[in-house]
């Protein structure tokens, strides 16, 4: 499957993870479809997705939230909060990448892969049921626990 070889650069799969803030300082997360046949339906994640050839996390973020939430940022903006390796599982890296600005009004793009987005508080996030695959059990989301933990994000 051609499209399949583009999205994994080596042996590895790279995918990116997308981080926005609306004004009140709530994060945007989404929530997998009920029905599809996965273990991880139902459960929440960030906005995002593989990285196809060629592109940074950045370009791939900023494509990804546009496609599933139809929000627009710059991928020149974007900054990296963590990367997570996932290797022992699944060969995935996966990067966590942070937008200062968007525009437009979150909604449901992508309804075959996606049910519903809420925007939450830094604690709320936390406490999510997040789906195995996202990576927010793994050592390295201590960094990332940090920084929702921070007031202000420069």
């Amino acid at each position: 499957n051609r499209d399949m070889a583009e999205d994994i650069l080596g042996e590895k799969i790279v995918i990116s993870k997308v981080l926005v803030r609306n004004e009140d300082g709530d994060f945007l997360v989404v929530r997998e479809r009920e029905d599809r046949d996965k273990e991880t339906a139902g459960k929440w994640e960030l906005p995002g997705g593989r990285l196809k050839y060629g592109e940074s996390q950045f370009e791939a973020g900023a494509r990804e939230l546009e496609e599933e939430v139809g929000l627009e940022v710059n991928p020149d903006e974007g900054e990296d909060v963590v990367r997570i390796e996932v290797e022992d599982d699944s060969l995935v890296s996966c990067y966590i990448v942070y937008f200062p600005d968007f525009k437009g009004e979150a909604s449901i793009r992508d309804e075959s892969h996606l049910s519903e987005f809420r925007w939450v508080s830094a604690e709320e996030f936390i406490e999510m049921d997040w789906h195995s695959n996202a990576g927010y059990d793994i050592v390295p989301m201590k960094d990332l626990k940090k920084y929702l933990e921070k007031e202000n994000i420069y």
